[in-house]
C-alpha cells in the first residue's frame, strides 16, 4: 500500500552525515512514510549506509537506480517524478529533523485543507535552526539569521527575487506535486521552483517554529551566510567590474508564463513578463520596474546592493 507520505532523500557523497539523518527520520512521532531515495553517483560509502538501513528497516527505504549524475535540482526532480504518495517531503542528507516535524507539518496541512479544500495545491514550510559541522548551534532561527520575513513567502514578486522556502522544511500535497512536474532544467533548485508554482496557482502557509537542524558546512549546496559583512567584498567587486546582478528566478519566470499562462491573473502575468525580461531594459527602467513590481529581497543591505547592481 502507498504510505501517507514519501520522504524524498537526494544524496551525494553524504556518508559522513546520512546515518544521523536516517536516525532522525525513524525517530519521528509519525511513521506512516516511505523514504524514496536517489544517490547521485557518490564515490564514498553513502550506498553502504543505505544498505545497512535497508536491512534494519525492511520495506521502508526504496532506492532508485542511477544512470548518470544529475545535480541536486534534477536529482530531487527525478525523485518527485517517481513519487506517488498523497503528501511529499524533501530531505537533505546532512540535516537532522526534530522528532515531531512530520506531525506538526501534517497538522498545519489539515488546517489548510479544511479551509481551501483537499483538491487545492497546498504547501507548508517552516523555519530552521542553523548548526555547524558538529551540530553545535550557530543561529536559533534561519529566518532571523538572514533577516527574512516568512509572511512574504506567498508573494510572487518577492519569491522571484529571493527564495526563502527551504526545501527540507516543505510538505506539499499531491495537487501541487502534479502541477510542479516536470521540474524544468532551468530551475535553480527544486524548492525555488515549487515555491513559485505554489505562489502562482496554490496556497501556502508556514510554521513559525523550527523543524530542522540545518547543518552548515563547506559542502552545502545553498548555505546560510549572513548578508553583512561577508558579502560586502563580493558586492564591491561586482560594482568595480560593472557586473549586473543576475536573478536566479528569471529563467523560471519564463517557464511559469509558458506553462500556466491560462491560469494566471493579470497581476501575476505582468510580474512574470517583466521579471523574465528585466535585463533587456535600460538601467533606469530596470530600477523602476524593481520598485513598481516589488522585486525586493529581504534585508536593507541586500536591497541597497540590488539597486546598485541591477
Amino acid at each position: 500500500m502507498t504510505p501517507q507520505i514519501q520522504i524524498l532523500l537526494a544524496t551525494y557523497n553524504g556518508g559522513n552525515f546520512l546515518a544521523q539523518q536516517l536516525d532522525s527520520l525513524f525517530d519521528q512521532t509519525v511513521q506512516d512514510f516511505e523514504i524514496l531515495a536517489r544517490d547521485d553517483a557518490s564515490s564514498d560509502d553513502t550506498l553502504a549506509v543505505f544498505a545497512h538501513y535497508m536491512e534494519r528497516f525492511p520495506g521502508r527505504i526504496r532506492l532508485l537506480p542511477v544512470e548518470s549524475r544529475l545535480g541536486p535540482a534534477l536529482n530531487f526532480g527525478t525523485l518527485l517524478e517517481h513519487s506517488r504518495a498523497p503528501y511529499i517531503m524533501f530531505c537533505d542528507q546532512d540535516d537532522l529533523w526534530h522528532p515531531d516535524k512530520i506531525q506538526r507539518s501534517l497538522a498545519r496541512m489539515a488546517q489548510m485543507e479544511a479551509q481551501y479544500g483537499a483538491g487545492s495545491p497546498l504547501l507548508v514550510f517552516s523555519d530552521l535552526e542553523v548548526v555547524d559541522y558538529q551540530m553545535q548551534p550557530l543561529a536559533a532561527s534561519f529566518w532571523k539569521h538572514l533577516h527574512m520575513n516568512p509572511r512574504s513567502g506567498s508573494d510572487l514578486s518577492r519569491l522571484l527575487a529571493q527564495n526563502i522556502i527551504a526545501g527540507c522544511t516543505m510538505l506539499l500535497n499531491r495537487p501541487l506535486v502534479d502541477l510542479s512536474l516536470p521540474v524544468p532544467p532551468t530551475a535553480f533548485m527544486h524548492d525555488a521552483w515549487i515555491g513559485l508554482v505554489c505562489a502562482c496557482i496554490g496556497r501556502m502557509d508556514y510554521l513559525p517554529e523550527t523543524t530542522v537542524r540545518y547543518r552548515q558546512h563547506q559542502n552545502n549546496v545553498w548555505g546560510a551566510q549572513p548578508t553583512w559583512p561577508p558579502r560586502l567584498p563580493r558586492l564591491l567587486g561586482r560594482l568595480l567590474r560593472r557586473e549586473r546582478r543576475e536573478f536566479i528566478g528569471q529563467p523560471m519566470a519564463a517557464v511559469l508564463l509558458e506553462r500556466f499562462d491560462g491560469r494566471l491573473n493579470a497581476g501575476q502575468r505582468n510580474a512574470l513578463q517583466v521579471f523574465a525580461n528585466l535585463h533587456d531594459q535600460p538601467g533606469v527602467v530596470r530600477r523602476w520596474q524593481l520598485v513598481r513590481y516589488g522585486f525586493w529581497q529581504h534585508g536593507l543591505i541586500r536591497n541597497i546592493g540590488l539597486l546598485l547592481e541591477i
